[in-house]
C-alpha cells in the first residue's frame, strides 16, 4: 500500500492542505517558539501555521542542539516576556506603562511537554510570564483536547498578543487552523 501524498510545506495530506489560508503578516514583534519535538510532526501543528503566516517568527525544537545557546542570544537580544499562564505569571496588559518588552516567547506542546521545557530551562524561569485574560473558545477545541478551557492553540495565543501589541486585526491569520478543524470535523464521526 502506498504512502499518501503530503504537501512540502504544511506537511499536511495534500487534499487537506491549507496553504491555500495562509495570510502572511510582517510582524515588527519578534517572537520564538520552542517547540516540543514530539509536536513537530503533529498533524494539527499551529506552530507551523504561525510559522507560515508571521515572518518575524522563529522556531527552535526542544531537543536543538544549541537552543541554550539560541534562547540565550534571543533573550539579549530581545528583552522578551514569556507567555506563559502559570502561579507567577500576571496578567497580559501592554497599555501598561512598565510593558518594556520587546518581544515574546512562547512554548509550543502539551500541559506537561511545556511545563516540561519551562522547569528545564532557567532562562525561561527568569523571565517575566504573561498570560492572556480572555473569554474566547479556542477554536481548536472541536479537535484537541486542552487541560482548560482558557487554552489556547499557539497560534490563536500569538495571534491574540500580536493583536494588542501591534493594534492590528490579525484574524484572517486563523484562517488556516479554522480549515483544519472544519477538515477535520467533516470527516470525524
Amino acid at each position: 500500500m502506498s504512502k499518501r501524498k503530503t504537501c512540502d510545506i504544511c506537511k499536511r495530506p495534500e487534499k487537506a492542505c491549507y496553504c491555500h489560508t495562509i495570510k502572511k503578516y510582517r510582524n515588527n514583534f519578534p517572537v520564538l517558539i520552542i517547540r516540543h519535538f514530539n509536536e513537530e510532526s503533529h498533524p494539527f501543528n499551529t506552530a507551523r501555521m504561525a510559522e507560515m503566516t508571521y515572518d518575524n517568527l522563529e522556531i527552535i525544537s526542544s531537543n536543538h542542539p544549541e537552543l541554550d545557546q539560541r534562547i540565550e542570544s534571543f533573550i539579549k537580544d530581545h528583552n522578551p516576556f514569556l507567555l506563559f499562564k502559570s502561579h507567577y505569571s500576571r496578567k497580559f496588559n501592554c497599555e501598561e506603562e512598565e510593558f518594556l518588552y520587546k518581544a515574546m516567547i512562547v512554548i509550543d506542546g502539551t500541559w506537561d511537554q511545556a511545563k516540561g521545557i519551562l522547569y528545564s530551562k532557567e532562562s525561561l524561569q527568569n523571565l517575566h510570564q504573561l498570560h492572556l485574560d480572555h473569554d474566547v473558545e479556542s477554536i481548536y477545541k472541536p479537535i484537541r483536547k486542552a487541560c482548560s478551557k482558557s487554552f489556547l492553540s499557539t497560534l490563536e495565543a500569538i495571534t491574540m498578543t500580536l493583536e494588542n501589541i501591534e493594534k492590528v486585526n490579525l484574524q484572517d491569520s486563523l484562517s488556516p487552523l479554522k480549515y483544519v478543524v472544519a477538515w477535520q470535523k467533516k470527516w470525524s464521526p
